[in-house]
């Protein structure tokens, strides 16, 4: 990954000129370097959109199966959503890298895509929704979009996670139909290796927030009421008691 990174710095210490002699290895490493800053405090060599946009002409002069997925597979993984460049990197990826591809492999990814919206600019909502009234069950529905593996836990996964607790929020206080979204959430809402603990810690405020404001603003049913308390107790605890630190 540094010799991907010390390439890339050289590339965009040339003006991007030197980004043909850039070896295939480090061409698929590159989009992972690109979109994570390389140390705390620092910012992402994709703030350099000119070293972006050199990178993606190299991409699609190559018209490389693995250096393509591999630039899919870091975009939804990483999701960086606060770059400048994600809407028109979002929109190349679009219109002129996946186009010009062939193969089974792509053929997979773009059927993927296109059916999830996986490159939509409201991607996180829309793959919220689904997740919330699919009859596929999460997991499944996931797979389905092609975010398997570690792509299942991926930044794009856990911002449709987000909105997905909004959804269900706002469903408990409008008193809307809620029973399936809610349940579906619950069950996803736990980490698949232990269900008493949470899939996302990072969202642990987040999702309690969304299962309780409702019945402070509004009357949610006893049966929704029990299903969170008994989630929330399950997987936080008792405030009072050993979840104090996880209710801090």
């Amino acid at each position: 990954m540094y010799r991907a990174y010390l390439a890339l710095q050289q590339a965009a210490a040339t003006g991007a000129g030197g980004m043909e002699s850039i070896s295939i290895a480090n061409l698929k490493l590159a989009p992972w370097v690109l979109f994570t800053p390389v140390s705390d405090g620092s910012e992402p060599l994709a703030t350099d959109q000119d070293l972006v946009k050199a990178y993606l002409r190299e991409v699609i002069r190559r018209a490389r199966t693995s250096v393509t997925v591999a630039l899919v597979a870091a975009f939804l993984m990483i999701y960086p959503r606060q770059l400048p460049i994600f809407n028109p990197l979002r929109k190349t990826l679009t219109k002129h890298v996946l186009p010009q591809m062939s193969g089974l492999r792509i053929e997979k990814w773009i059927a993927c895509i296109e059916n999830c919206d996986l490159l939509d600019e409201q991607a996180p909502k829309l793959l919220a929704k689904r997740l919330a009234d699919d009859e596929l069950p999460p997991s499944a529905l996931l797979d389905r979009c092609c975010l398997r593996g570690l792509l299942a836990n991926s930044a794009l996964v856990e911002q449709a996670y987000r909105e997905w607790i909004t959804l269900v929020s706002d469903q408990l206080r409008a008193n809307r139909s809620y029973e399936d979204s809610l349940t579906r959430l619950l069950t996803f809402a736990r980490a698949p290796d232990n269900a008493s603990k949470l899939r996302y810690e990072s969202s642990r405020a987040g999702l309690a927030n969304g299962l309780l404001l409702p019945f402070a603003d509004a009357s949610p049913s006893q049966e929704a009421a029990q299903r969170v308390k008994s989630f929330l107790l399950d997987t936080l605890g008792d405030p009072r008691l050993t979840g104090a630190k996880q209710w801090h």
